[in-house]
């Protein structure tokens, strides 16, 4: 098994998400670290925008918000500490992220079997059903494999991931100016981010339901305002009534089924 450091990325004002998160790395035994998020409800647009492609913004307003753009460089802030630590390989996990049993010893196994600059997604959706590709799978703990995607066309999710030190330097040189999301995986193969982007198979993880963080752009703000207080202090019965409207759009996005013929992204 390989040692691997996890970096939990959680704004500050996340207190419910936080008293999930911290119980769930402790349960699963994991040595991690907690990096606050950049917060876009308390960031000036300026700051963010100047780092971004703002052509690319203009055309894909909605996509590319600013809580978006906040996640993308959180993100970097992580891989930025990752290669400060000298972490050879790191499990990224965002504070909704739920662990499947044996998450460890799966993640340990899987980051043994990764080189160059690599991403393997333990969590995964796909608003299409995902082909995943048995031609060059590798055995994993736990009943898992490590397969290649089919495509990774509309294939997201940075809930939990691993990723090596050669693919944390790649996109810290590559990234800006942001022209893309944090879980855009097919534009980071594209854009010459990463070398390769595989999957563990099952999912080792899920997520709880809780509200995004990246959805600050897109609200009224008496609805920002108020899905944030309930998302905040976990307010009984709203909390539970949008957990559960969040989690059935998770669910349908989670369709996936094997392929014997070999990925385009196996070379």
């Amino acid at each position: 098994m390989t040692y691997v450091k996890t970096y939990i990325t959680s704004l500050k004002r996340s207190t419910a998400r936080k008293r999930h998160i911290i119980p769930e790395a402790q349960k699963h035994g994991l040595d991690f670290e907690i990096i606050d998020g950049i917060d876009a409800s308390l960031v000036s647009e300026d700051e963010i925008y100047r780092r971004a492609d703002m052509n690319r913004v203009n055309q894909f307003p909605e996509w590319l918000s600013r809580g978006m753009l906040a996640a993308c460089l959180t993100h970097c802030m992580i891989y930025e500490k990752m290669l400060a630590d000298g972490a050879e390989c790191a499990i990224v996990l965002e504070d909704d992220a739920k662990l499947f049993d044996g998450f460890k010893e799966i993640a340990e196994s899987c980051a043994a079997q990764l080189s160059g600059a690599e991403i393997v997604l333990l969590h995964y959706v796909c608003f299409d059903p995902l082909g995943l590709s048995r031609h060059s799978a590798l055995p994993l703990v736990c009943g898992r494999e490590l397969l290649y995607p089919m495509t990774l066309k509309r294939v997201g999710s940075a809930a939990a991931y691993i990723i090596t030190r050669e693919a944390a330097a790649s996109i810290c040189e590559k990234i800006l100016p942001l022209r893309t999301a944090t879980d855009c995986w097919e534009d980071f193969i594209d854009f010459g981010f990463v070398e390769r982007v595989r999957i563990a198979y099952p999912p080792c993880a899920g997520v709880i339901g809780a509200k995004s963080g990246l959805s600050f752009d897109s609200q009224s703000r008496f609805r920002t305002y108020f899905t944030n207080f309930v998302d905040r202090y976990g307010i009984p019965f709203f909390y539970s009534l949008f957990r559960k409207s969040r989690l059935r759009s998770v669910e349908a996005m989670s369709r996936f089924y094997l392929a014997d013929e070999q990925s385009p992204y196996d070379r």
